[in-house]
């Protein structure tokens, strides 16, 4: 059993308690895409068996939010489950007024990711140290924010749309907001409704999840390769794939354009792995082992037949 569960995250559910839930219930290596906070629900897609082996490459993807920003209230972990740290009054805003700011943060900036989060500092996780009272200085980062849309205006609560880049905090970014406006700001509500190309429309309640039996959540498993919708894929024979998973080039392989990732697949349509192809021929980047075991076997025997 392999491939990739869309999951619509409940609140106050961390991503590992999903993890790990799955896991118990159809027990199977189970990992997750990228961490959703307790308060966000949305779209978290799980890597079931093989799949694990390509979460590193979903990390990065973009993703679409929305989030509702409470104005003139400041808490220690950026959200509505901190302690309120501050109080300002909320100035008179109108739409184009907070068009006009959110309209700032489009593009390319260093961002600060709060103290409470995962990040590891000397080995431990930022917010064990902030628990702990102990001062978190978080080196910036370089995200992206595409694009920025005002859903809904209630004063001291602002709806926001926004796409943006892997490691993008949305709390670190309506802090920076909150700033903007004079008056601070942290998040009461965050939902991911985009992950790369998958959408929450597609995702599965957990409810749903904990009674499925085994037989519908393989049927529930999306192919893994699905994650990559726009990378080429490859047909490679069983000696390519053996090249491959002892780790070698295939340079019989080779092409005149600089190297470029494609999705390796054998001449049954089953995934291989990931590579890389170029001028110095095809490199193995992420080897599913067992599969390409199987497939030169079979291969073999078809041969012998």
């Amino acid at each position: 059993m392999y491939g990739i569960l869309l999951v619509d995250k409940p609140k106050g559910m961390t991503s590992n308690r999903v993890v790990t839930a799955v896991k118990r219930r159809f027990g199977v290596k189970v990992g997750h895409a990228g961490t959703l906070d307790p308060l966000a629900t949305g779209v978290l897609p799980l890597l079931v068996g093989e799949a694990t082996k390509i979460a590193s490459h979903l990390l990065h993807d973009r993703k679409v939010y929305e989030t509702v920003m409470h104005l003139g209230v400041v808490t220690d972990t950026l959200d509505a489950e901190g302690q309120v740290t501050d109080r300002r009054p909320v100035p008179e805003l109108t739409a184009g007024d907070m068009k006009s700011v959110l309209d700032r943060f489009v593009g390319d900036s260093e961002q600060i990711p709060p103290a409470f989060s995962a990040i590891k500092i000397d080995g431990r996780r930022a917010y064990s140290l902030a628990r702990s009272g102990r001062e978190v200085a978080i080196p910036s980062r370089k995200v992206t924010v595409y694009s920025m849309e005002l859903r809904a205006m209630d004063l001291p609560r602002v709806t926001v749309r926004m796409e943006v880049s892997g490691g993008t905090y949305v709390r670190a970014l309506v802090r920076d907001i909150g700033q903007a406006l004079g008056c601070g700001a942290h998040v009461e509500e965050l939902r991911r409704l985009v992950h790369g190309p998958f959408r929450v429309e597609r995702a599965w309640k957990m409810g749903d999840i904990m009674n499925m039996d085994p037989e519908s959540f393989a049927g529930a498993l999306r192919p893994m390769f699905a994650a990559f919708p726009d990378v080429p894929k490859m047909i490679i024979d069983r000696f390519t794939a053996w090249t491959l998973l002892t780790g070698r080039t295939a340079e019989e392989t080779k092409i005149s354009e600089d190297d470029h990732m494609v999705v390796l697949l054998g001449d049954n349509g089953h995934e291989l792995g990931l590579g890389t192809i170029g001028k110095s021929g095809l490199k193995p980047l992420k080897i599913f082992g067992k599969f390409i075991q199987e497939y030169v076997e079979d291969r073999r025997k078809e041969n012998v037949q």
